[in-house]
This record gives C-alpha cells, structure tokens and sequence, in this order.
C-alpha cells in the first residue's frame, strides 16, 4: 500500500495537484490486530464543517492525521484529505490540495452493510443508482480507504482531484472496475458526503480510466507485392 501511494503521490503532484506528506505517514501501517487485510475500495467523506482560515484548515488537517480530532476513536481518521483549492496555506491555482495521513488502516468507515461489501468484492456496484444499506452488521476500515473532503460538501473540484489520485493508488494495486463508495453508502447511520452523486462519481471515474489508457494504433498494413513480369 506505502509503495502505490508513493507512485499516485508523484503522478499527482506531476498533474499538478498539490501534495502535502504528513510526517510519518509511510510507518502509519496499523498494528497485528488494526490492518488493510483486503482492499475492495474507497469512501467518500465530507468533515460537515466549513474552515475559513488557511491556518485553522491546515491545523485541522493535522487532527486529522494524528486522531486528535477524536481522542475517544485513536490513529488516524481518514488515509487523505483533500482540501479545495486555495484553501490550504501556500497553495494556489484550480487544483486542491491533498494531505496523505497514511496508506494503511484508517478509523474512517466504522460499521456498515456487509452487502455493500459483497457489491465491491463482486465489481456490481451500481453505475447509475446510489447503494443504500439497511445494516451495520461489518467494521469496513479492514477493507476500505478513506477520503475526507474537508467542508460541508465535496466540491467537484475535491471529487475532480482525489478520483484521479485514487485511480493511480488503485491501478497500482489492480483494482479494476469503480470501487468508490459514498459514507452513506456504506451505512445508514451516515449520510456524507453531501452534494455529491456518488453514481456520477463512479462514471466520472471509469471516464478517468479509459482516458488514462494509450490509444490503440491500428498495425500499417501488409504491402501488397508487385505481381512478377510476365
């Protein structure tokens, strides 16, 4: 896991998004009894608060990454962060700033449906519906990474940016298909984040994919030999 979010972190930055490493974030592995035994996918979340200050949102990032924020839950509480753009101090342009915590065991997605579960093992998660759980009958950190969209909503800038980082962490991994879920998606104690079409994300998605991949170039075609002289 620390080796694909090393490539995504390098491709992303490459694409022009802006990368914040949080100090220890490679050793950030969970522990015997806390890990990603089995990667099916990743949840979007929103933090449900606005931060007007760039010093208050990078503080806030901070929280994120050391648990801080939820001293009752411990680790760290999502694997990134992405912030819109401006909004992170030093950061400038249309690209959002992404904050890794760790490539690991996150306290992000908490008990959900085990059916949700069961559509990302089997790559049915649905492209034009949203998934709506009934249960909280699995723990899914063991499984899935997190992404807070830092505010009250995912911009779609912030949707913009993590997919494409998410799509290089996954294609190094081999996670085809569009194993990206919303919270609320995962459990029906959540209903983050707001303002997003979790279906038009999964296209948005598989739109990124297919654009990253090389054109195909039709073979030149056999040359048809000169007929002998008769």
């Amino acid at each position: 896991l620390v080796a694909a979010f090393q490539v995504a972190i390098k491709k992303a930055r490459a694409a022009g998004i802006n990368v914040v490493e949080m100090p220890g974030w490679k050793s950030r592995i969970g522990n015997s009894k806390k890990r990603v035994t089995s990667l099916y996918g990743v949840v979007f979340h929103h933090t449900g608060s606005e931060i007007s200050s760039g010093s208050a949102v990078k503080a806030y990032a901070a929280g994120l990454s050391s648990g801080s924020i939820r001293p009752d839950i411990g680790a760290i509480l999502c694997n990134t962060t992405t912030i819109r753009p401006g909004a992170y101090p030093g950061s400038s342009g249309r690209r959002c700033t992404i904050v890794v915590n760790g490539a690991d065991y996150a306290n992000h997605a908490g008990l959900g449906d085990r059916d949700t579960l069961a559509k990302l093992k089997a790559g049915t998660v649905p492209l034009t519906s949203e998934i709506h759980p009934n249960s909280n009958d699995l723990y899914g950190n063991a499984f899935l990474l997190g992404d807070e969209g830092m505010g009250a909503y995912r911009s779609a800038a912030q949707n913009r940016d993590a997919l494409l980082f998410y799509s290089f962490v996954l294609a190094e991994l081999g996670l085809s298909g569009s194993p990206i879920i919303g919270h609320r998606e995962w459990t029906p104690r959540k209903n983050d984040p707001a303002r997003t079409d979790m279906a038009r994300v999964r296209q948005d998605y598989l739109a990124l994919g297919a654009a990253q991949k090389p054109e195909e170039t039709e073979p030149d075609p056999t040359p048809t030999p000169d007929p002998e002289p008769t």
